[in-house]
């Protein structure tokens, strides 16, 4: 059983959020105030390459991310595309 499991709807860590814009199109984890994952849908190579190389060079920044791209929506661990090879929604019993 995973943790997400035991958790109401909407719930997270205190420290690890899942960020999402309205669409749901654009995601990053942001732990412990740094980026440590995202998920964005691109339409072209270019896109793709342009976003990655903007979350890398600034994971550290997650304020200026969520306002770049429109990420105010928190989400809960069960919602987290991450969820299942999420370490901490290991339950060990």
């Amino acid at each position: 059983m995973k943790l997400y499991e035991r958790m109401n709807q909407g719930e997270n860590l205190s420290w690890c959020k899942p960020l999402s814009n309205k669409e749901g199109t654009r995601i990053i984890i942001v732990n412990d105030g740094v980026v440590i994952r995202s998920l964005f849908t691109v339409s072209t190579p270019i896109e793709f390459r342009l976003q990655g190389n903007d979350i890398y060079a600034n994971q550290d920044k997650p304020d200026y991310l969520i306002e770049k791209y429109g990420l105010h929506y928190e989400l809960g661990c069960s919602e987290c595309p991450f969820r299942d090879e999420c370490d901490a929604m290991i339950v060990r019993e």
